[in-house]
């Protein structure tokens, strides 16, 4: 990403990724799920050489309504290093009580990995990392 991003662009681009996410993921449509993918990629590397405003906006996204937004943000404070205890206490609850099988697995398994420090494991690894 070449141009600065302001934390309310970011946290706009996290809430309609976890919504396009979780209707394309449920109806099957790949194609525009990974197209999604690909931009929280590229969001996680930017907020790696911005961590200050990672850390100002995380806890608004981990508090977002929508779980899939939820647990993406979960999955990228692990990378980044921050809110663990709030990005795990977060997919707990979703693997517990999401509506979706497939939401609840995917926490299920962020979890397990992230407690058996399979730090490799998540879908928006970068070589970088």
């Amino acid at each position: 990403m070449k141009k600065e991003l302001s934390k309310e662009e970011i946290i706009e681009q996290y809430i309609k990724s976890g919504e396009i996410m979780t209707k394309e993921r449920l109806e099957g449509k790949y194609r525009r799920y990974n197209r999604e993918v690909n931009k929280n990629i590229k969001l996680t590397e930017y907020l790696s050489h911005h961590l200050e405003t990672a850390k100002e906006m995380f806890p608004i996204l981990l508090e977002e309504k929508n779980e899939y937004t939820r647990y993406l943000a979960s999955i990228n404070c692990f990378q980044l290093g921050i809110y663990i205890e709030k990005a795990e206490k977060n997919l707990k609850e979703i693997s517990k009580k999401s509506k979706e099988s497939i939401t609840r697995f995917d926490a299920e398994m962020a979890l397990r990995r992230w407690k058996n420090r399979d730090r490799n494991y998540i879908i928006y690894h970068t070589e970088e990392q």
